[in-house]
């Protein structure tokens, strides 16, 4: 679970809330409340699938379709105010899986973990 305490400015600043669901599974369903519609500076939510044992999000078309939707909405705005609103998701992309993998991704159980084996050495007569 996570908890992300984001402060905007005004009320008036345009959102879009990118919700990001720990997963292995692409088909993973993420029906719920629609964020846009109880809060109106909300103008777009999605939700992207992510797991550690793969680098960036999932391959898989729910993530596809949020990426998609992003740009469709960013390209509503001009082309400087494009960019600093992907500018933004990327920082916040990037912060929330950082802080991910540091505090909550090594306190998770996968259950006991296999014992490491090593070769063994040849012994022999020492020269």
């Amino acid at each position: 679970m996570f908890i992300i305490f984001c402060m905007l400015s005004t009320e008036d600043q345009k959102v879009i809330l990118v919700l990001m669901h720990h997963t292995r599974d692409g088909s993973y369903s993420t029906a719920g409340t629609e964020w846009s519609g109880v809060y109106r500076n909300i103008i777009l939510d999605v939700h992207v699938l992510f797991h550690e044992s793969v680098p960036g999000l999932l391959t898989c078309p729910k993530n596809n379709m949020a990426v998609d939707d992003m740009l469709a909405e960013l390209n509503r705005y001009s082309y400087i105010g494009w960019r600093r609103s992907l500018l933004r998701i990327c920082v916040g992309l990037a912060i929330t899986y950082l802080l991910y993998s540091k505090f909550i991704s090594p306190q998770l159980n996968y259950g006991p973990k296999a014992p490491v084996h090593q070769a063994p050495t040849a012994t022999g007569p020492n020269p």
